[in-house]
């Protein structure tokens, strides 16, 4: 079973990149049991819409180095729920 950091990390990996059918296989498995991850991936799923569309092109505003440092430091600080 996956952690919901691992989980998370997973619906990040799938929005910029595929994931093999075990790995969607496991996190469609632990969204099954975790509303929190759940709704995580739809919110992850929502934001991307909307700035691919343009209509919230602040949100678009992060460097990757900086997206990295603010996963970095969720993980780190005890926010992210495992």
């Amino acid at each position: 079973m996956l952690s919901c950091k691992e989980a998370t990390e997973l619906i990040l990996k799938a929005e910029e990149h595929k994931i093999s059918v075990w790995q969607k296989i496991k996190l469609w498995r632990h969204q099954k049991i975790c509303v929190l991850c759940k709704r995580f991936g739809y919110q992850s799923r929502s934001i991307n819409v909307l700035v691919s569309k343009g209509l919230a092109p602040e949100l678009d505003l992060l460097t990757e180095i900086e997206k990295k440092e603010i996963v970095s430091y969720v993980s780190t600080s005890g926010l992210a729920r495992e």
